[in-house]
């Protein structure tokens, strides 16, 4: 399969000057940063990207940003994607992903794309 890098699914939106910062939320992530998995869960246009737009303008470390559609329910282009995001925010070019590959292999290269990710985390604790 053939794949299209679309960059809108990889680049963290732009926050609008104008918009409401929401301290209470921004606080309850912030002092959340040490957590394995936050989820943020709210109906249509209720703010989650501007809130999360706004909080990783704060943070120092890098930050991965990856749109999920549904054309991204293949596993093989869903896993490219991940890779692909994962290594922009480590900056870190990963030049295996155009290739035609199993979903095995896939599979092992985020493995060791995440290992990466953990051991450059640790270094801002």
């Amino acid at each position: 399969m053939d794949m299209v890098w679309v960059k809108s699914k990889i680049t963290m939106p732009r926050t609008v000057p104008n918009a409401i910062r929401r301290k209470k939320l921004l606080a309850i992530l912030t002092n959340n940063r040490l957590k394995k998995l936050i989820i943020i869960q709210a109906p249509a246009g209720y703010g989650k990207t501007t809130l999360l737009s706004q909080w990783f303008g704060y943070r120092k470390e890098p930050v991965a940003w990856f749109t999920i559609d549904r054309n991204d329910d293949e596993p093989i282009r869903f896993v490219k994607y991940l890779i692909h995001t994962l290594s922009l925010s480590l900056k870190q070019e990963l030049n295996y992903l155009d290739e035609r590959i199993t979903l095995e292999t896939v599979i092992d290269k985020l493995l060791n794309t995440l290992e990466l990710y953990r051991k450059f985390a640790y270094c801002f604790r």
